[in-house]
């Protein structure tokens, strides 16, 4: 508009519509070569012990065409013969009732797309405005408006494997909006300063477990000879919603102790504001003060020497299932809850008789709380950057130190649900998936490097070296506790397993 002002105005829409996935299961208790091997680890106080690993594979997967390999494949279609088998004298649950029934028309998240056909449909639009002022006294002011929209729906083979048994949807759906606003100096003197506010706001939701599932057969499907009469629809629970208020302001200032000696300090201040969408929704607040420091010695005009510290935190991942484990389960449109005791018992995932509620489930696996602790990366690096040979050799070094506190990882829990709500358990497990902290460190060299040769021919020589590891890695499913050779051991003693 003028010599000061200058404004950016993008627009960006994609849309994606794909066939159906390639995909393979490789099932290692049917290529077990674990059994009767032994293998090294820890017990709960992380004493030395001997494992004996079971139904599992030791050693390298197979790639796809080796021996022993799955076959790779999209075989699933909305109407195979081993549904049609099954839902003969059962009025009502069709194929083509099934499958567009439950699937294609049901509700979207959302402005999610609604997909009909195996395959993933998705829909994508950013926009943003970005403005800068500059002041006749070479301050400069910064402004970013931005929004995001993304939704997609798929329909996959479920179960991955040549039997045509389970097919399953996986909608998601969300939004953003954010702003940022920054006022900076000039940059010239012996003090420099930045001062800025930002907001950013999200709604996500999504099913990764599979908003609908069908199955034709249950897991007999894969059972040689086994009697298939159990054609059957399932509604999943929402079980990835992630709802997000950020309020953050910040500054940093840079000053020139000497000549050669700079020391820039940065402080962000924010709130952080977390549910999972849900009416009455649980709400995970974090308020925390976010520092970064660094120092910077000019050794001569071609070579600087630096060291930096900075604090990183994350609100705890909330984990749906947990928190909403009183109507987990059940299905659409049922207010009723499940939270107390069964009225009849099931066979837990111990094979002992139990009738635990859902909520005692989680518990009695370790997870009693809503959200996993915060997380917290705290970083270091020390470096160098120089100039040779009147700047035809650059060189740049760095080392790095980083610790992950609390690093949230995905896994699935065995839970016996009530779908109904009237106190009796189904006569299925389910596998839900929650979120477990562990804490991990990186560490790591980094050289780069570019040497002009002649004015027309260069040289680049890049080197990297890194060593990342859990230090805490949590697992309570029962099929690491089996593959193992752990089965027997309580439960609750592998929380927290190195």
């Amino acid at each position: 508009p003028n010599d000061n002002l200058t404004l950016k105005f993008r627009v960006y829409h994609q849309e994606d519509d794909d066939g159906s996935e390639a995909v393979a299961f490789f099932q290692g208790r049917f290529n077990d070569n674990c059994t009767g091997t032994t293998a090294s680890g820890f017990d709960p106080a992380d004493n030395p012990i001997t494992l004996m690993p079971t139904n599992f594979l030791c050693g390298d997967v197979p790639n796809p065409g080796g021996l022993g390999a799955p076959r790779v494949d999209s075989n699933t279609s909305f109407f195979p013969t081993l549904l049609a088998q099954n839902t003969v004298g059962q009025p009502g649950l069709t194929s083509a009732n099934l499958a567009y029934g439950q699937l294609a028309a049901s509700t979207p998240l959302g402005d999610a797309p609604t997909k009909d056909s195996f395959g993933l449909e998705r829909r994508m639009t950013r926009v943003s405005l970005a403005a800068e002022y500059e002041f006749n006294n070479g301050m400069t002011l910064n402004a970013v408006l931005a929004s995001n929209e993304n939704g997609a729906a798929s329909l996959r083979d479920w179960d991955m494997t040549t039997v045509e048994a389970w097919y399953v949807t996986n909608p998601y759906y969300g939004e953003d909006t954010s702003f940022d606003v920054r006022l900076e100096s000039s940059g010239e003197g012996r003090l420099r300063w930045l001062v800025g506010a930002s907001w950013y706001d999200q709604e996500f939701q999504s099913s990764s477990g599979g908003g609908d599932l069908i199955h034709a057969c249950g897991f007999g499907a894969f059972v040689p000879g086994f009697p298939c009469t159990s054609a059957a629809a399932f509604g999943q629970p929402l079980d990835a919603g992630d709802f997000v208020d950020v309020k953050g302001i910040y500054g940093s200032l840079s000053f020139d102790i000497t000549d050669q000696l700079v020391v820039d300090a940065e402080l962000r201040i924010q709130t952080d504001e977390r549910n999972d969408g849900r009416p009455n929704a649980f709400v995970n607040k974090v308020d925390s003060e976010l520092p970064r420091i660094s120092l910077t010695y000019k050794v001569t005009d071609d070579v600087n020497i630096y060291g930096t510290y900075s604090q990183s935190i994350i609100p705890g991942v909330i984990n749906s299932n947990v928190l909403n484990c009183e109507t987990n389960g059940l299905a659409p449109g049922n207010t009723q809850t499940n939270m107390g005791d069964y009225l009849v018992p099931y066979t837990d995932i111990n094979g002992n008789p139990s009738t635990a509620g859902l909520c005692e489930q989680y518990s009695m696996q370790g997870f009693n709380s809503p959200t996993t602790p915060d997380q917290e990366l705290n970083a270091f690096e020390i470096g160098m950057k120089s100039s040779w040979m009147d700047g035809r050799l650059l060189m740049n070094l760095a080392a790095y130190w980083q610790e992950w506190v609390a690093n949230p990882s995905p896994q699935f829990v065995t839970v016996v649900e009530d779908a109904d709500g009237d106190g009796i358990p189904n006569p299925t497990q389910n596998f839900r998936s929650v979120s477990t902290a562990g804490s991990s460190e990186y560490w790591g060299v980094e050289l780069e490097s570019l040497f002009a040769i002649t004015d027309n021919w260069t040289a680049n020589f890049n080197m990297t070296w890194n060593d990342n590891e859990y230090t805490v890695f949590n697992s309570s499913t029962r099929s690491a506790r089996q593959a193992l050779g752990l089965d027997a051991e309580p439960l609750a003693n592998l929380k927290g397993r190195k």
